[in-house]
């Protein structure tokens, strides 16, 4: 039978001291996601440490310790994303 309900989920993070965002005392903004896959499939692919996980891949990705990830509410990155579109990147997590 096909899938008739498929999931996303998004991890929004804020970078601090990362060179792409201009080096130390900078904030930039990122988010990371995970799109349709069916809801059979859901527990598998979404699991505690799946926001750990995506935080220490974009620290690796930003060349920054992991205690310079923060993971943020979707609400807090589109408030301090809105105002440009080039102060951030968005691009998709891998499928655990």
């Amino acid at each position: 039978m096909k899938e008739l309900l498929y999931i996303s989920v998004t991890a929004c993070f804020e970078i601090s001291d990362a060179e792409m965002y201009g080096g130390p005392g900078s904030r930039g903004y990122t988010e990371i996601r995970l799109d349709g896959f069916g809801i059979e499939g859901i527990e598998q692919k979404i699991h505690e440490s799946y926001a750990e996980k995506q935080a220490q891949n974009v620290a690796d990705m930003m060349k920054v310790p992991r205690e310079k990830v923060r993971m943020i509410s979707k609400e807090e990155y589109d408030l301090c994303t809105k105002e440009s579109d080039y102060n951030h990147e968005e691009w998709s997590g891998e499928e655990l």
